[in-house]
């Protein structure tokens, strides 16, 4: 009988143009305001690509964000690299229209603790389609810091292979 197992597939990073590592696509977060959101710039997933991604997305606050407070994330899809779901442009660049977040497929959220120390949440996501583009929505009550290091949004497909 085959075994069956998964392993993680070459990871792809958003973060400021300036941040280090240098990102593979940009989303600028550094001093994002309280309920604004941001767009990445779109990614290639391939015509051949894993069903599944794993996702992390980590920032650093400003000052304490209320305990609970959400940053919300997203990701859009496109069949054809022009037509994302709720009309996202592709590009690393602001987003303030919170009635197209119902089009976006809504991955799970960071929950904020009452900490200025970074804060991640991880979890997973099924890519609908070829190409991507990442939203984040700070639903917090503080901006992010302004540190070009402090945020970064980095997907990975998690893969199936017989051993």
């Amino acid at each position: 009988m085959a075994t069956f197992k998964v392993q993680d597939g070459t990871p792809i990073r958003w973060a400021e143009p300036t941040a280090s590592p240098t990102p593979d696509q940009n989303l600028s977060l550094n001093g994002m305001l309280t309920v604004v959101g941001r767009q990445g710039v779109k990614q290639d997933l391939g015509a051949t690509r894993a069903e599944i991604f794993g996702f992390r997305f980590r920032t650093d606050f400003a000052t304490n964000p209320t305990a609970g407070d959400l940053v919300r994330l997203f990701i859009g899809f496109s069949e054809d690299n022009t037509n994302f779901a709720g009309d996202l442009a592709g590009t690393d660049s602001a987003f303030s229209d919170t009635d197209v977040l119902k089009h976006l497929s809504e991955l799970r959220p960071l929950v904020a603790d009452a900490s200025t120390v970074s804060q991640q949440v991880v979890g997973k996501f099924r890519a609908t389609s070829r190409y991507c583009a990442p939203v984040v929505f700070n639903a917090t009550t503080v901006s992010f810091s302004a540190v070009d290091d402090d945020h970064e949004f980095v997907i990975w497909p998690i893969e199936g292979i017989s051993a």
